[in-house]
C-alpha cells in the first residue's frame, strides 16, 4: 500500500513544471533542494516527505487539484470537439448506450458521460482517439501523440486511483478543525458568565450588609459578607468580582475626572450656580463671591480660576450683575478680577 502511495506522488511531480517544483519545494522546507537536478528533487521528495506531510502543504494541495482540473478540462474540451453522434457511439462502445439518447443536446450527452463513465474508460475509447487524430498529420506525430496520450492515460489512472486518498485527507482535516472549534468553544464557556444584576440592585444589596455590620470594623464584621451577597443576588464569584470592579472602576473614573480642569457647559454651570445662590444669599437677590466660588467650585469639581471664567461669561450674558463692595474686617479677599482689571465682591441674579 506504500508503494502505491510513493507511485502517485513521484507521477504528479512528473506532471509539474520546473518553476512548480521550485515552489513546491519551498512550500515544503526544502529549499537545499533548490539548486538539484529534477530527477534528484523528486526523488529526494517521494523518499522523505510522507503524504500526509505532502498533503499538509497548501500549495502542494493546491497543485494536486490544478492538476485534477486541467485533466478534466483536456477531457472535456476534447469531447465538445467531437459531433454528437461521435459522442453516442463512444458511449455504445463502452456499453453505456443507456445513458444517452438521440434526443438528448450535445451538452446533455457530455454531462452525462463525465457522470456515468470514468475518465480513464473515456481516454481508452478507440474511436475517440481516431477521432482525435488529424488526418493531415505524419506517422511520426500520430505516434509521439499516441505516446503522450498513453502517458496521460497513466497519469490520469493514477491520480483517479488517489483521489479518495486525497479526499479522506482533506475530510480527516475538517474534522481536525471542528475538534479544535469545539475546545475553542468549550474555553470560551469557561469564562462566560451568567446574569448580571443591575447597579442598582447590587448597591443595594451592599448598602443592606453595611448596615447590618454598623460600625463594628474587625475581621469578623465581615465574614460570610462575600457569600451571603452572591446568594441574595443569585449569582456566582467571578459575577460578583466582576460587578464589584466596575462599580470600583466606576467611582474611581468619576472622581478623577471631576479632578480634571475642564470648563463646564454654561448651561450646567448656571444651574448649579443658582441652587448654590439660594443657599447662600445674604440678601433677597445678593450673595457673596467667595461664597458662591467656595461652594459652587466644591458641588461641581472645578477650579476657582474656572468659576470666574464662567461667571463673567453669564455676566456678559445679562445672566447676572456684578457688583464692586469689601467686606468690614476682611483684607485678604478673593474677588473676582476681570481682563480689564475690575474687582468684584457681590453678585445678583437677572434671570
Amino acid at each position: 500500500m506504500e508503494k502505491r502511495k510513493e507511485s502517485w506522488i513521484k507521477r504528479f511531480l512528473h506532471l509539474l513544471t520546473d518553476e512548480e517544483l521550485k515552489q513546491l519545494c519551498s512550500s515544503l522546507e526544502k529549499k537545499e533542494l533548490l539548486e538539484k537536478t529534477r530527477g534528484f528533487i523528486i526523488d529526494k521528495i517521494q523518499r522523505d516527505i510522507s503524504d500526509e506531510q505532502f498533503l499538509k502543504s497548501e500549495f502542494a494541495l493546491r497543485l494536486v487539484t490544478s492538476k485534477l482540473n486541467q485533466t478534466v478540462s483536456l477531457i472535456e474540451s476534447t469531447l465538445k470537439r467531437l459531433e454528437k453522434a461521435d459522442l453516442i457511439k463512444i458511449c455504445q462502445d463502452l456499453g453505456k448506450e443507456k445513458i444517452v439518447t438521440e434526443e438528448m443536446e450535445k451538452s446533455e450527452v457530455i454531462k452525462e458521460m463525465f457522470t456515468n463513465i470514468p475518465m480513464l474508460e473515456l481516454w481508452r475509447s478507440k474511436r475517440l482517439q481516431e477521432r482525435l487524430k488529424p488526418k493531415y498529420i505524419s506517422i511520426t506525430h500520430v505516434k509521439s501523440l499516441e505516446k503522450e496520450v498513453d502517458a496521460l492515460k497513466d497519469d490520469v489512472s493514477y491520480l483517479s486511483n488517489d483521489i479518495k486518498f486525497i479526499s479522506d485527507r482533506i475530510l480527516l482535516m475538517n474534522k481536525d478543525v471542528k475538534d479544535l472549534s469545539t475546545r475553542l468553544q468549550s474555553v470560551e464557556g469557561m469564562f462566560s458568565v451568567g446574569t448580571i444584576p443591575d447597579l442598582q440592585t447590587y448597591l443595594k444589596a451592599l448598602y443592606e450588609e453595611a448596615m447590618a455590620i454598623g460600625e463594628k470594623t474587625s475581621p469578623e464584621a465581615f465574614r460570610g459578607i462575600s457569600e451571603r451577597l452572591q446568594k441574595k443576588l443569585g449569582i456566582d464569584e467571578r459575577v460578583f468580582i466582576l460587578k464589584g470592579i466596575q462599580l470600583l472602576l466606576t467611582h474611581y473614573f468619576l472622581t478623577q475626572v471631576k479632578l480634571l480642569p475642564w470648563k463646564p457647559a454654561l448651561e450646567e454651570f448656571w444651574r448649579i450656580f443658582k441652587e448654590v445662590f439660594e443657599e447662600v444669599k445674604i440678601m433677597e437677590d445678593q450673595a457673596e463671591i467667595p461664597t458662591l466660588r467656595k461652594h459652587v467650585c466644591q458641588r461641581m469639581g472645578i477650579s476657582d480660576e474656572i468659576f470666574d471664567e464662567l461667571l463673567i461669561d453669564a455676566s456678559e450674558k445679562d445672566y447676572v450683575k456684578l457688583d464692586v463692595g469689601r467686606p468690614i474686617g476682611e483684607y485678604d479677599v478673593k474677588y473676582l478680577t476681570t481682563k480689564d482689571g475690575l474687582k468684584f465682591y457681590y453678585a445678583k441674579l437677572k434671570r
